[in-house]
């Protein structure tokens, strides 16, 4: 936590970063709007990292988690960050995560009405408690004017929400609670309709946040300037329990990147990578399940290989870490060689890792060996799937990629020593079992070329082509999450289609599929180290 004040503008913020269910990721989100307002003029601001305060609460869960996060850190400053031992470390972590998960959050509703019951129940009374104790002496101070929450991860809103009913009861209009984050843009129409949310936040940030929040602070409590500031939604002075949205709009772009600000953060509780950004936007942008396009609405904007290096530059020297990961949807292979070329000149000994889309460019083994000579050392991307006619409902970059070119591009990039993650799901609106059954097998056919395979439930959102066309995606009934039980936690809306696996029929592949990955992984490990 921190506290700076150069007296530019009384309106003191408190920015929070509320806790989730993976306390080993350093946020990007907060410390870039600090770097951005500081590199505006304004400093009268505090941070509060949440999420590491609460998962402390756990004790003695929290204690063994830093002992085996030190001896990780231990074995990746020698050289050794893939070393079985490191990996061994590393998946001792996950489980203590797991316990912890499950001993400190139990299972958290994840619909914004069940959310908002938990105000009104006793069963959540350990949680309420949890969050007053750590939040009730920050907002002693009387000087303190907006409290900003940033919220990224579906997880953190329940948090989020409960952390803004704490701010009303305490210091009620006195301060003003401000939200933004991807899960505030993702889910803005469900928020603003909703009449208990209405009393608990202030004001609304969808999209980039960077300048409206800074317009913000510096003209509050002016009301006739709200409609001036861009991405803002304000409480409507003229009708209660509604919100007005601001028309102008303000896009961040590539110019307006700055060094990140990670005061306020104990670096040395999460793990040893700090996030960075290398452009703007999605490059392809056109996946038909993603809400990114619908809720940005943005094109892709890279930004100059020379910028890039010299913000990493100066992260290397204020905070002496040298693994860096671009937190971007995808970087494409034109940028990630101008970037390699630029770290290479630039001398940087550092560690990277990037998203990519499944770009024929990475079949070229001179290429990956370049990207890997410049500190390349992990790419992920979403392969979803390798059925082409599920990959053409899903608009996928990769559509028209065989299974097996697929192999070879991916084989060349592990040839260089880059180590892949790949993300699939299942259960997309007519996605058969047998087509399901084709993803998992290539996965598990090709296990060897994997560090990491995320998986889960295909999951229907707002602003998303799927959810604005569901007739061309064989969805004949939306209806809200609550209603529906699936495997994974996020807001979003449960559906029937007229073929394909169903709801049920699709936890349980889920289910199955988890076994088989899990096992395929054992076996993988112990291959290594015999």
């Amino acid at each position: 936590m921190f506290f700076l004040d150069t007296g530019m503008s009384k309106n003191k913020l408190l920015l929070i970063w509320p806790p989730f269910l993976n306390s080993n990721h350093v946020s990007l989100t907060v410390p870039f709007l600090v770097g951005s307002l500081k590199d505006k003029g304004f400093e009268n601001v505090e941070v509060f990292d949440m999420n590491v305060a609460y998962w402390k609460t756990l004790s003695p869960y929290w204690s063994f988690y830093r002992l085996l996060r030190r001896g990780q850190g231990i074995l990746r400053r020698r050289g050794l960050a893939s070393s079985p031992a490191e990996k061994f470390l590393g998946e001792k972590m996950a489980r203590v995560l797991e316990t912890m998960e499950t001993k400190g959050m139990r299972f958290l509703p994840w619909s914004l009405e069940a959310i908002l019951e938990t105000f009104k129940h006793d069963s959540w009374f350990s949680e309420r408690k949890k969050v007053r104790d750590l939040v009730r002496p920050l907002l002693a101070r009387e000087d303190l004017a907006f409290v900003g929450l940033s919220i990224n991860f579906p997880d953190q809103l329940f948090f989020a929400l409960m952390i803004a009913h704490e701010i009303k009861e305490q210091r009620g209009d006195r301060v003003q609670v401000v939200a933004g984050g991807a899960q505030i843009t993702k889910n803005i129409r469900q928020l603003i309709e909703n009449k208990d949310v209405y009393r608990l936040i202030d004001f609304f940030v969808i999209g980039d946040g960077e300048e409206p929040l800074f317009q913000l602070l510096t003209t509050y409590p002016d009301a006739k300037s709200f409609p001036q500031i861009p991405n803002l939604y304000f409480k409507d002075p003229e009708k209660e329990g509604a919100y007005v949205s601001s028309e102008k709009r303000f896009v961040l772009t590539p110019d307006d990147f700055v060094v990140p600000d990670f005061q306020g953060f104990d670096l040395e509780v999460y793990r040893d990578m700090l996030p960075v950004l290398g452009a703007v936007g999605c490059p392809w942008g056109q996946c038909s399940f993603c809400s990114y396009a619908g809720a940005q609405n943005r094109r892709f904007h890279a930004g100059s290989p020379e910028k890039t290096s010299a913000i990493i530059q100066g992260m290397l020297k204020r905070y002496g870490t040298s693994t860096f990961g671009f937190m971007d949807n995808a970087l494409t292979s034109a940028f990630m060689k101008a970037l390699a070329g630029q770290f290479l000149r630039d001398g940087l000994r550092i560690s990277w890792s990037t998203n990519i889309n499944l770009d024929r460019k990475f079949a070229d083994p001179d290429f990956c060996r370049l990207l890997k000579d410049s500190g390349l050392n992990w790419v992920g991307f979403g392969l979803e799937s390798v059925s082409r006619r599920v990959l053409g409902l899903m608009n996928k970059y990769h559509k028209d990629l065989e299974p097996e070119e697929i192999k070879r591009i991916l084989t060349v990039i592990r040839r260089a020593d880059i180590e892949i993650g790949v993300y699939i799901f299942f259960g997309f609106p007519t996605e058969t079992r047998e087509e399901a059954r084709q993803t998992l097998g290539f996965v598990l056919e090709n296990i060897d070329l994997f560090d990491y395979v995320g998986m889960t439930p295909f999951f229907l959102e707002d602003l998303t082509m799927v959810f604005e066309e569901p007739g061309k995606y064989g969805i004949t009934e939306i209806y809200a999450q609550h209603k529906v039980k699936l495997v994974n936690k996020r807001l979003t809306y449960g559906f029937e289609t007229r073929e394909g696996m169903d709801r049920e029929e699709v936890r349980a592949f889920c289910e199955e599929a988890l076994d088989l990955l899990r096992q395929a992984f054992r076996k993988k490990t112990l291959r290594r180290a015999s």
